[in-house]
């Protein structure tokens, strides 16, 4: 139905009808964000997890103990004293 023409106006029964289907697809569409957001966060959750898992404590906290004025490149190359 075209609206394009002034004379010929909506029916109520059918700006109802309209209006539900907008909300359905809306309610959808915000189901479908939020579920993607849990996806994301699960990914993320996950990708931490193996993060911490594949350091070994001992790397980090020789790290932390490292002098603050030592270089990036010396504690990357290994020289941690």
């Amino acid at each position: 139905m075209s609206f394009s023409n002034m004379e010929e106006k909506p029916t109520m029964e059918y700006l109802k009808r309209r209006l539900n289907e907008i909300e359905l697809e809306a309610t959808n569409i915000l189901k479908s964000i939020r579920k993607k957001s849990m996806e994301i966060d699960e990914f993320y959750r996950i990708g931490n997890e193996v993060g911490d898992a594949s350091k070994p404590e001992s790397i980090n906290t020789e790290i932390t103990k490292t002098d603050s004025h030592k270089s990036k490149e010396s504690i990357e190359a290994g020289n941690l004293n």
